[in-house]
């Protein structure tokens, strides 16, 4: 008897393990707010340990500068879109992080050649970020887009960079994955925060939470 309870137990927690690391259904339920958190979906080549589920969070590395790192779920800074009506029709809006003193905008520097992507960092630094970064809702879920491509979860060490932190990257359409980085597609969960009262911050499709 004693050895079937420890196989229920370790069944349990098999089952609450996989829970925990299911990717995204493209049939979740999505509602909207003024702010979000960035929550990874591991599309392929997770790390180890998993990065599924971990949250888009700053880290800082100089003067109004800060890499966008994945952390802990739970432990994510929270987003939110701006600008005009207009912007957002053309999908030309910015996303700012909402945990500052000011404004930190999410800076993307597409690079490198037709197959091989730049070692560049995605950045959250003082300033409106880089425009035409939105969250796509065309696949039923809601996920952080820039023009055509995607985004990679890459250990510090494969983007050059000191320290053990997990950088965000991103890769234009038709590049190949970094060895060592996983695919991760960044999904918008809902959450309440600061810029809720914002001017500036403007409702947004978001995971129901």
């Amino acid at each position: 008897m004693f050895t079937t309870h420890l196989k229920s137990l370790a069944a349990l927690a098999l089952s609450m393990s996989l829970a925990n690391a299911a990717p995204v259904s493209s049939n979740c339920p999505t509602t909207e707010a003024k702010t979000f958190k960035l929550v990874a979906n591991v599309t392929a080549f997770d790390l180890t340990p998993s990065i599924q589920n971990h949250e888009i969070s700053l880290s800082h590395y100089g003067a109004g500068e800060d890499y966008a790192v994945l952390t802990a779920p739970g432990s994510g800074f929270l987003f939110y879109a701006n600008g005009t009506t207009a912007d957002f029709a053309a999908n030309t809006e910015t996303i700012v992080s909402d945990q500052n003193a000011y404004p930190y905008g999410m800076i993307i520097t597409p690079g490198g050649t037709a197959t091989v992507p730049s070692t560049n960092a995605v950045d959250v630094n003082v300033g409106d970020g880089t425009r035409g970064v939105y969250i796509d809702t065309s696949t039923g879920t809601p996920t952080l887009a820039f023009e055509n491509g995607s985004f990679a979860a890459c250990p510090a060490s494969v983007l050059q960079r000191q320290g053990d932190e997990i950088l965000l990257s991103f890769r234009q359409a038709g590049q190949r994955t970094l060895a060592g980085c996983a695919d991760v597609d960044l999904v918008a969960y809902c959450a309440s925060g600061d810029a809720d009262g914002d001017e500036f911050a403007v409702e947004t499709t978001c995971v129901a939470r």
